[in-house]
């Protein structure tokens, strides 16, 4: 990797690679901190949620659902356009859930007494460190034949063969205590890098991954689930959620399609 060229009046600037759990290496110039935060990034900047960034995996034929992340000062926030109903939040605090929306609890039957589907704690993030902490794992056999592509601006992942998905991840670099980040180089390439208000670096990145017989037997219980719950209101189930968990104890989102063409099932299984 080629070392990033940066001067600096702010002291010895220091370049470390970092790994991540095996998957990437990133390769950062750290310097002194003038404060708590880089003066260029200002508190009024980090108020407001904003919505950073889009992505989908797509064919020619089939689309998957449009995710969006949505930053607000240090916490993080993913979604997706097949439910407005829910989110997935990653607070600073420690305290990750998959929730019903709090506009949204009174009209949602099962989230009238607790509108939290599930809980969990992140992974540590001390100083020094690049961990991974959540991802959404798109499978080529879930994806919809005729869903549109979004019109909004997004980012398109090209979707892997059969048998195989696309794994996004969402991974925060801590800098050691008193430094800050001026520049970075990144191996695999980002698809979407931000600076949270508190200084550490939000970067997401995309893997193309084997699905296992594990997640795959997940994704059949989670499918027979949502057409038996369709069966039971009256109603098509097309899509559902599912939480899912990697070899390293990391927790992620999948999509899973509830209604699958017959000639989709028999290319899979």
């Amino acid at each position: 990797m080629r070392r990033p060229s940066c001067k600096s009046n702010r002291g010895v600037p220091l370049t470390k690679v970092y790994s991540c759990q095996g998957r990437c290496a990133h390769q950062f110039l750290i310097e002194p901190a003038l404060g708590m935060l880089d003066e260029s990034v200002s508190q009024a900047q980090h108020m407001a949620k904003k919505t950073a960034f889009r992505f989908f995996v797509a064919d020619d034929d089939r689309c998957s659902l449009t995710w969006s992340l949505t930053i607000q000062k240090n916490d993080i926030y993913v979604s997706n356009s097949g439910s407005k109903h829910d989110k997935i939040s990653l607070h600073e605090s420690g305290s990750y859930q998959w929730s019903v929306r709090s506009e949204h609890q009174a009209s949602v039957p099962f989230a009238l007494n607790d509108r939290h589907i599930a809980k969990w704690i992140s992974p540590s993030t001390p100083p020094g460190s690049l961990t991974r902490q959540f991802y959404v794992l798109i499978a080529s056999t879930e994806l919809e034949c005729g869903r549109p592509r979004p019109y909004k601006k997004s980012t398109f992942l090209q979707a892997p063969g059969i048998g195989w998905a696309t794994r996004v991840d969402f991974v925060v670099f801590t800098p050691p205590a008193g430094k800050q980040v001026t520049s970075a180089t990144w191996e695999p390439k980002p698809i979407f890098e931000d600076r949270l208000a508190s200084g550490k670096l939000l970067i997401v990145t995309q893997s193309t991954i084997p699905i296992d017989l594990h997640t795959a037997t997940k994704f059949d219980a989670v499918r027979a689930m949502g057409k038996e719950e369709g069966e039971k209101h009256g109603k098509i189930t097309a899509r559902a959620l599912a939480k899912v968990q990697d070899a390293q104890g990391i927790w992620g989102m999948a999509e899973v399609l509830v209604k699958r063409p017959s000639s989709e099932r028999t290319a899979s299984e």
